[in-house]
């Protein structure tokens, strides 16, 4: 089956948008029930590679008897050759491409590629997966959070670090998904529209970037030996 997000509008037949979050098709021996939210989330589970982009071409392309029920196609976690695929062929352009952005992922060129294809980006983990107790999580793992030209911005504006980070996506054209169950976080991920980064902010945020993803080394860790393994391009 296909990992997805749907969205309903008011019309219980019509879906506003179906978007995979996931290159490929997912075969899973069992499901736990995320606690933290109300999706059935894939947890400690035994994969089958059973991976591959033909459901979402499928989609794109029209020949799937389901499209005409749909509003918008998305997709998640897509590369740029993954992405060329589907628009060689599409008669629906994908509308999103949904990424892991912080300032160790900075993701430039997949933003510039996305944008030069009229293609929107949402940032997932701004703040970069920093919970330790998060599947694959190592003591070394970087930490948004606490980038140093991250807290120095986030002094300047009076803001705090998770600020600056929602930030740093939006002023560059992309939307954000913070999560958060606190009632303080959340209110704190909303008061973010009253200051802006300049582009020597965001070229200081940038200059961190190394690559490194949360997702990678998470479930996509046992994805590696896959043909549709997303991370093995540059973007």
């Amino acid at each position: 089956m296909v990992v997805v997000v749907v969205q309903r509008v008011a019309r219980s037949r019509d879906i506003w948008c179906y978007k995979t979050h996931m290159s490929c098709d997912l075969v899973a021996s069992s499901f736990n029930r995320c606690s933290r939210c109300t999706t059935v989330a894939p947890g400690n589970m035994k994969i089958i590679a059973r991976l591959r982009l033909t459901t979402v071409v499928s989609w794109c392309s029209g020949r799937s008897p389901l499209v005409r029920l749909v509003k918008s196609i998305g997709v998640s976690n897509f590369n740029h050759k993954q992405l060329d695929r589907i628009l060689d062929i599409a008669k629906y352009t994908p509308v999103i491409n949904q990424i892991e952005i912080h300032p160790y992922n900075a993701s430039c060129n997949m933003i510039e590629w996305c944008k030069s294809r009229e293609i929107a980006i949402t940032s997932y983990s701004s703040f970069g997966g920093c919970q330790t107790d998060r599947q694959g999580a190592k003591e070394d793992d970087p930490n948004p959070l606490e980038c140093p030209v991250v807290k120095t911005i986030a002094e300047k504006y009076g803001k705090t670090p998770a600020q600056v980070l929602l930030r740093f996506s939006i002023d560059r054209g992309c939307s954000v998904i913070p999560k958060s169950v606190n009632p303080k976080r959340m209110k704190e991920n909303i008061e973010i529209f009253d200051f802006k980064l300049t582009s020597d902010d965001i070229k200081s945020v940038e200059s961190f970037d190394r690559g490194w993803r949360q997702a990678e080394v998470s479930l996509w860790s046992l994805l590696k030996k896959h043909p549709h393994y997303p991370f093995g391009e540059d973007f």
